[in-house]
């Protein structure tokens, strides 16, 4: 394939290691003994390492020399849109920190994307592109989760793999184990190519699952809204309320819920629990909202919850299995099986070393059967 051998250093790509990092600029100038303005210059591609400097930066940050001389340039978030799935007053190095994770993963997923032909993300025709902000009627959310689920054959049963779903829909899905467990995710789009980006530190296969749906909804339902429109605090908390909905109608769809809802005591709640893989809490705020479970009956099951302290922690939340990607980690199989040499490329367009790009997509070796079938084919 055709290759651009320039090799310019990018200040972006420091920028990208160090915040990842948590370290401040100022840090990484006190730890290189130089100043605040000459790291500045640097990610700003004003000025250059040294030869020196840049052995040093290596062993500090941990990525290898080559990785800021690679070719690709600017690398940015679409229109700095980004949807973060937070608790409050989350640092802000801790966003930058993740909004890096999505940046690094979308570099690295881009190029293996040169060799691989994987599936395309498209708009459905059912999302929605609205470019001013308004709000959304829920009715007509959960029509669209009905038209998802249409699609994707899914009838109005459980959905068995969320991560495979989304995968299959051209999105690309990267899990991340970041310093701040406050947050759950991140969505943005690069190339206009969307990523979600999940925190997997600590965190149940249910409520993976729920992060996962949430931010499929702000892809279809809200990612055409500008900047302005979801910084403003009033618009995102109902951006929030939008994309909660979503996850809820789409996991846990009304006509297949009612069927199963013959009992509201909790031992048969925790068995939907196992068979709708949705956290307790979900299903009694979806039966409360739709109107199945009584508001009387909803207080006494959060009372028991509460009790119990199954807040934070659940019944079974250890024994539902997480439902990890698996689209990376297949082509990277597929490309070390059918033309090796193809991952030598990889490695030296990407900057990093083969065991980077193997941590980074989780890789274990021989995990993944290659059929003759798959739709995975070098370009």
């Amino acid at each position: 394939m055709k290759k651009n051998n320039s090799f310019v250093f990018q200040g972006s790509k420091l920028k990208l290691a160090r915040e990842l990092k948590l370290w401040t600029i100022s840090k990484l100038g006190e730890k290189l003994g130089v100043s605040h303005q000459i790291v500045s210059d640097w990610e700003n591609n004003k000025k250059s390492p040294t030869f020196e400097k840049l052995i040093e930066i290596e062993k500090m940050l941990g990525f290898p020399r080559r990785f800021y001389f690679s070719t690709v340039e600017n690398i940015a978030p679409d229109n700095e849109l980004l949807f973060f799935r937070k608790g409050a007053a989350v640092a802000v190095k801790y966003q930058k920190q993740v909004e890096q994770s999505g940046i690094l993963f979308s570099i690295v997923a881009n190029i293996v994307e040169n060799y691989v032909n994987l599936p395309s993300f498209s708009f459905p025709s059912y999302s929605l592109r609205n470019i001013e902000f308004s709000q959304i009627d829920f009715e007509k959310i959960s029509k669209i989760t009905m038209c998802l689920r249409e699609e994707y054959n899914l009838g109005i049963g459980p959905i068995s793999n969320m991560t495979l779903l989304v995968e299959k829909m051209g999105i690309r899905v990267h899990f991340e184990d970041l310093s701040s467990a406050k947050i759950d995710a991140l969505t943005l789009f690069v190339n206009k190519q969307p990523y979600i980006i999940i925190n997997n530190q600590r965190i149940s296969s249910v409520r993976i699952r729920f992060n996962i749906a949430h931010e499929l909804g702000h892809i279809l339902l809200h990612s055409s809204y500008t900047k302005t429109e979801t910084s403003n605090s009033s618009n995102n908390k109902r951006i929030e309320m939008e994309a909660n909905h979503f996850a809820g109608s789409l996991l846990l769809p009304e006509e297949g819920f009612v069927l199963d809802l013959t009992s509201t005591n909790m031992n048969h709640l925790l068995q939907l629990k196992k068979h709708w893989k949705v956290s307790l809490q979900a299903i009694i705020f979806n039966g409360d909202h739709s109107g199945l479970i009584s508001s009387r009956q909803t207080l006494f099951l959060r009372q028991q919850i509460s009790r119990n302290k199954w807040r934070l922690h659940e019944p079974f939340d250890d024994e539902i299995p997480v439902e990890y990607p698996t689209l990376f980690n297949k082509a990277i199989q597929y490309v070390k099986n059918e033309k090796p040499e193809c991952m030598k490329e990889i490695v030296s367009e990407v900057g990093l070393s083969e065991n980077q790009i193997f941590e980074l997509f989780q890789y274990e070796e021989d995990k993944y059967e290659v059929r003759s079938n798959n739709h995975l084919k070098l370009v």
